[in-house]
This record gives structure tokens, C-alpha cells and sequence, in this order.
């Protein structure tokens, strides 16, 4: 059975967390009472309603017919996706942590590396080990990450709180008070309800997120407005596939399955921190896109073995 687990859907939310600076209100639960009920107190326009009528439908769609597929993982790959590349990077750091996951969870081993400037970051705990690679995983790719900025979000992956509608419902909260417009807000809520009712249906989530890239990326929104969107789905869907495919295959991640936390968290909490807003920008020195799949991987490794 494919298994996209709720241990792992919360990975999502917190990597997308950087969404909405909207004050006050609670996103919309569909498109369509934002369209009718809020519609005017959202300002949203013509082509931003258009927009989440066809996410809406589209959603509608995905829980409506559910791949069954219990053999072969759909691709994630849309090269209609600009920012393909950031959800392609998530993965690779992913697989950076895994070949060093014996370091990582030895306590009696630590992990170094020094700054340009000659400071020595030392990582001893599991979390402060991640953040040590993530920073030099960054430095690789010419996006230099902060340390520290790294390691002040991990308290998001609580691993008591249940990876449900009202946990998406509070992250939303968290996303409208660091940088994005209530329409992003309302299209990422959309989005990351599917994901979690589709938590057990891999090729449907897969499926359901590219079909979510296109109408952004077909739509005559503006790119700023786009970007935020596409580079939280990329990341949200290569992280679905990273994680089954490394439960399917018996990967280091799943072979080690005793430090896992809620996959759906700690998607989200790499999404959160990673696209642009608020933390997002204080953690990453240059461009957000990379930035997103720096934080994603990290947010992810972290909660499998904080």
C-alpha cells in the first residue's frame, strides 16, 4: 500500500509557512465561500477568483478519483514549473543527510564547518548537526543560509499535535503574519487540505500538485504572485515523493523510522521557512527559491530525527 504518512505531512505545512500578512482573518475554507462570502473583504480580483474556482475544482476532482496504483510512483516532474528546480534541490539535500545519518545521530560525534569569514560552526545535537550541513550544503550552491535562523524554527514540529484541518487552519494564521497576500494564503490552504485527505493516495497528491502548478502558472497573475505558490508546491511535491519512494525502497530514512516525527509538519515547516517572508529571508542571504528547498530539507530531516 502506498503510504504517504501523516507522520510526514506536516513537513509541508511548516517548510510553507511564510504566506499571508492579510490581518485578522482566518482563511477561507473553499474557493467558493471566499468567492461569495469574502470575496469583497479579500479584494480579490477577477483573475485571482477565476484562479481559486479552478484549484477548488481541481481539489474536487483529486478526492474524487484516487489513484489506486500500488506499484509505480508518478513522476513529480512539470517542466511547465519555473521554480521546478527548488522541490529537484529539496530532494538532493534530503539525500545529503541521508549518506551522513550515522554522524547525525551519533551524540558523540560533531560536525563542523567554517564561514568565510572564519567562523567555526560546531554541531553537536541531532538538529544542530542538520543545520551545520544545511549551512555548508548552502555555501555549495552560492546561497548562503543562516545558522541560527536555522535552528529558532525548529519548535514547529511538535510532535503531539495531530496533523489535521485545524493544524492547517493555525499554520495559515502563522503564514498571514509573515508575507503573503490573503489570496496565496487561500490557494496554499486549498492546496494542503487536498494534500492531507489524499495523505494515503501518493500519485493522487502528485497528481493533484502539478494540476495546482499549471493553473497558477497558465493564469495572468503576476510572477511575484506566482512564485511564492509554485516554489510551496514544487517543495511540498517532491518531498511526497522523497518520502515514499524512501519507504518503499527501505531507504535510510525509513530503515531508521524510530526518529520519525509527522511527515506532513515538517513538509510544512520547510515550506514556511523558506520562501521569502519574515524568517524565510533572514535565513538565506540571496535568492528565496533556493532558499525554500535549503529550509524544506532541512525541515524535513528534522522532523524524522529530532
Amino acid at each position: 500500500m502506498l503510504v504517504m504518512k501523516k507522520t510526514m505531512l506536516i513537513l509541508i505545512l511548516v517548510i510553507s509557512a511564510n504566506i499571508v500578512w492579510y490581518s485578522g482573518c482566518v482563511p477561507c475554507e473553499d474557493a467558493k465561500d471566499c468567492i461569495n462570502n469574502q470575496g469583497r473583504a479579500y479584494n480579490f480580483s477577477p483573475e485571482e477568483e477565476k484562479v481559486l474556482e479552478k484549484i477548488q475544482k481541481a481539489s474536487q476532482e483529486a478526492k474524487q478519483s484516487v489513484s489506486q496504483s500500488k506499484t509505480t510512483i508518478v513522476s513529480p516532474a512539470n517542466n511547465s514549473n519555473p521554480y521546478e528546480y527548488v522541490g529537484i534541490t529539496h530532494n538532493n539535500i534530503l539525500d545529503t543527510f541521508a549518506s551522513k545519518f550515522s554522524t547525525i545521530v551519533d551524540s558523540s560525534v560533531p560536525v563542523s564547518f567554517t564561514l568565510p569569514d572564519g567562523t567555526i560552526l560546531t554541531g553537536n545535537s541531532r538538529n544542530e548537526k542538520l543545520a551545520v550541513y544545511t549551512v555548508k550544503y548552502s555555501y555549495n550552491i552560492n546561497n548562503p543560509i543562516n545558522y541560527n535562523s536555522l535552528l529558532n524554527y525548529v519548535s514547529y514540529f511538535d510532535r503531539n499535535t495531530a496533523p489535521d484541518n485545524n493544524y492547517i487552519d493555525n499554520m495559515m494564521v502563522v503564514f498571514q503574519n509573515t508575507g503573503y497576500t490573503a489570496f496565496q494564503t487561500n490557494v496554499l490552504k486549498i492546496y494542503f487540505k487536498t494534500l492531507l485527505l489524499l495523505n494515503d493516495n501518493v500519485n493522487s497528491a502528485i497528481t493533484f500538485s502539478v494540476a495546482t502548478e499549471n493553473i497558477i502558472n497558465n493564469s495572468s497573475l503576476s510572477d511575484a504572485t506566482k512564485e511564492k505558490i509554485l516554489v510551496a508546491v514544487t517543495t511540498a511535491k517532491y518531498s511526497t515523493y522523497y518520502w515514499q519512494k524512501d519507504t518503499e525502497n527501505n531507504g535510510t530514512w525509513n530503515q531508521n523510522s524510530s526518529y520519525r516525527i509527522n511527515w506532513f509538519k515538517a513538509i510544512m515547516g520547510g515550506v514556511l521557512d523558506g520562501l521569502g517572508a519574515g524568517a524565510g529571508c533572514a535565513v538565506c542571504v540571496a535568492a528565496c527559491p533556493p532558499c525554500a528547498a535549503l529550509t524544506g530539507g532541512f525541515a524535513s530531516a528534522v522532523a524524522w530525527v529530532v
